[in-house]
Formats: structure tokens, C-alpha cells, sequence
């Protein structure tokens, strides 16, 4: 709890500034001078390696714009040859019987976030989504039947989970066509990192 606190604080400081009028508002105005949007990877390490990402901002109010992405786990259980589809833990644990080795949790997450040009090579952004953790269990068969040597991973829907996904960062012009992206996400706790193409 007190480390998701230590997320958030930022997270809710930069949305704060985004949505300010004042100030922000000011340094914006020559931040963009035509609409722009830009496609490309997004991740929350070292959680979620896979995903991608698009965001536009047009001139309208000094400079704003959307974000949205997209990202996955990559190393699921449910990817492995070691992986049985057919079956659950609530079945191992009251039909099968074997012996319970370990848990580990697969996320995806989905996000939106306003976007804030401040500089023509800085904009900023903060948001929220919706992050989902699915359940897996390793059991260890001792007949050897299931899985590799009698080592295998099952789903464990009971133990599903869902939270809202705070997130927050920047996006930094490394040239003419190419951005480059850093922040912050709550759910599950990293740090945000993408790379962008730029057409304006």
C-alpha cells in the first residue's frame, strides 16, 4: 500500500499541472503549431514488455491531445509447454491431488491520458486504464504425466484480479519523426518506457 502511495503521488502532481490553466496553459502556446499524432511501442517494465501505443494533440486550448496503449505480459505461464488449458487449480486441488509448488500472476493493461505540449520537444501526459492479472499455479504430478517431468501450470481463476492503472510521464522529441517515451504506472507498479514515429 505504501509503495503504490509513492506511485501515485506524482502521477496525481502531473495531472494536476496538465489540467492547470494558468501557467502551463501559457508555456504551451507555442509548444505546437498544427496537429500531430504519432504509433508505436509502449511497455511498463519489467512487468508488461509487449504493447503499443498512438497519441495525436492539435492546437486547440494552447496545445492538447490523447494518449491510449495497450500492454502485455510476455512471459505468461499460459505460453509455456509446461501449460495444461484443460484444466484449473479448483480441479488439481479437490480431483487431482498434486502437490502445489507455486503462483505467478500474467497482467495486461489498457489506458487513456491526456497529453500536454509544453515545449516543441516535450510534451507531457497523465491518465488512468484498467489492469487485469490473471492467476496461474505450478503443481508437480508424481506419475509424471502431465507437464514436463510431472511439471505444470494451470489457470487459478479464482484468484483474478482487476485494479485501476495510474499513469503518467513524457514524451521527449529525439528528431524530426521520433519520440521517445518515460514515466510512471501504478498497476502494476513500473516504470513506462515507448518509442513513437511522429507525423506532423
Amino acid at each position: 500500500m505504501r509503495r503504490s502511495k509513492l506511485v501515485q503521488a506524482p502521477i496525481c502532481t502531473l495531472a494536476g499541472i496538465l489540467l492547470l490553466p494558468g501557467t502551463s496553459m501559457a508555456q504551451s502556446v507555442a509548444a505546437v503549431d498544427g496537429p500531430a499524432f504519432g504509433v508505436g511501442y509502449a511497455a511498463n517494465a519489467p512487468e508488461l514488455l509487449a504493447g503499443a501505443a498512438a497519441w495525436f494533440v492539435v492546437p486547440a486550448l494552447g496545445g492538447i491531445g490523447l494518449y491510449a496503449d495497450a500492454k502485455f505480459d510476455v512471459d505468461s505461464p499460459a505460453r509455456g509447454d509446461t501449460y495444461e488449458a484443460d484444466l484449473t487449480a479448483a480441479e488439481v486441488d479437490s480431483e487431482l491431488g498434486d502437490e502445489y509448488r507455486d503462483s505467478e500472476g500474467s497482467w495486461r493493461s489498457f489506458n487513456i491520458a491526456v497529453v500536454r505540449p509544453v515545449t516543441p520537444s516535450l510534451m507531457l501526459y497523465a491518465g488512468g486504464g484498467y489492469a487485469r492479472e490473471t492467476m496461474y499455479r505450478q503443481y508437480v504430478d508424481a506419475t509424471g504425466s502431465r507437464g514436463l517431468g510431472g511439471v505444470y501450470w494451470v489457470r487459478s481463476p479464482d484468484e483474478n484480479g482487476s485494479s485501476v492503472n495510474f499513469l503518467a510521464g513524457m514524451f521527449l522529441r529525439l528528431g524530426r519523426h521520433l519520440n521517445a517515451q518515460f514515466g510512471l504506472d501504478s498497476a502494476p507498479r513500473g516504470f513506462g518506457v515507448g518509442m513513437s514515429l511522429v507525423f506532423d
